[in-house]
């Protein structure tokens, strides 16, 4: 029970834009499962989504995003991915600053992890600008039994104009796992 506590704690930490936190958990058999969590720093794609404030992030926007920038920055968070595995891939990869579904996509099916068979849980958040979270899973090494996009018991759901915390449920070698994985706005 103790290594499941380390890996939700590691989670927590602090992350800054274009670094990861990555733990290996090791059972007693000899099995080891590694964890990264990875501030993409503004994972956007290129095309206008009228309902959110990604304006910065198109080719005519102030960061002059394109499409050989956007993928350069896929090829980028791949080898992150892969690089922080040694010899495998994480069985589990938390992904903050992305903007939609449409990214995870590009990542998961447009590059080498497609070889690795991922999973995505994605959800779309209140966050005007259309920040989200997502968690990337091996699904030959783990078991998501479940997730959802929580937020505080004060606030209605149409109210919270932030990011949500992402919750997931898996099973891991027979035991089960709760994490979470939160990314506030860093000028509130």
């Amino acid at each position: 029970m103790s290594k499941c506590l380390l890996v939700i704690l590691w989670f927590y930490l602090l992350s800054l834009p274009g670094t990861e936190t990555c733990l290996l958990a090791q059972e007693t058999t000899g099995t080891s499962y590694r964890f990264l969590f990875y501030n993409t720093g503004n994972f956007f794609d290129t095309s206008d989504d009228s309902l959110k404030e990604d304006n910065d992030f198109l080719p005519g926007g102030v960061m002059r995003w394109n499409t050989t920038r956007y993928k350069q920055k896929v090829n980028s968070v791949y080898k992150v991915i892969i690089a922080s595995g040694g010899w495998e891939p994480p069985a589990l990869v938390g992904l903050c600053e992305i903007e939609n579904r449409k990214v995870l996509n590009d990542l998961v099916y447009g590059t080498w992890l497609s070889k690795f068979d991922y999973g995505i849980v994605h959800y779309e958040s209140n966050d005007p600008r259309g920040i989200d979270l997502a968690v990337l899973y091996r699904k030959s090494s783990v078991r998501l039994l479940g997730s959802e996009a929580m937020i505080p018991d004060r606030y209605n759901r149409s109210d919270f104009r932030t990011r949500f915390v992402l919750y997931s449920k898996w099973l891991i070698s027979g035991d089960t796992i709760h994490l979470f994985f939160n990314h506030w706005p860093s000028r509130r």
